[in-house]
């Protein structure tokens, strides 16, 4: 969701925490800080286009789950730019996330389109890496970080 300047933020979960990943996207890494999302869980469940095997990064309802990620706060072009690199298999959905202050954030994340979306299953290591650099960049508590193995394990 946009403020009255043209910003947004930009609820990062998976790859895209990890500030090399945003850089090779954007061309810079917007400023960003931890953030949480209650009410949603991660899964690996989100196929790719090419190949169809491969799964990535995904957020579902979940009553009792929170998860974890990057709040960047972008102008309005740059999350254009992401949607080049989400917008197929990703939808933009609101978000309102949480920081470490206690501040709410109305935000937008990107969640799997319903024809993306495959049973539960592990990420290549590869990418798995890039989530937990993200991760550990954002200092992400422990216990999340041993949950997002635990998924990705299946």
């Amino acid at each position: 969701m946009s403020d009255d300047s043209g910003r947004f933020w930009y609820f990062a979960y998976g790859s895209n925490m990890w500030a090399d990943q945003v850089r090779r996207r954007l061309g810079c890494v917007p400023p960003s800080r931890r953030a949480r999302l209650k009410g949603w869980r991660l899964a690996f469940n989100k196929r790719s286009t090419k190949p169809t095997d491969v799964v990535f990064a995904n957020i579902v309802p979940d009553a009792g789950g929170e998860v974890w990620g990057a709040a960047y706060d972008m102008p309005a072009g740059l999350l254009d730019e992401m949607d080049r690199w989400e917008g197929e298999g990703y939808r933009r959905e609101e978000a309102t996330v949480t920081d470490d202050a206690g501040r709410t954030l109305a935000a937008v994340a990107y969640v799997a389109r319903q024809g993306f979306i495959l049973p539960e299953q592990p990420p290549t290591d590869a990418y798995l890496k890039r989530i937990l650099a993200g991760a550990r960049e954002q200092e992400l508590p422990e216990e999340y970080i041993a949950s997002i193995l635990a998924a990705a394990a299946g």
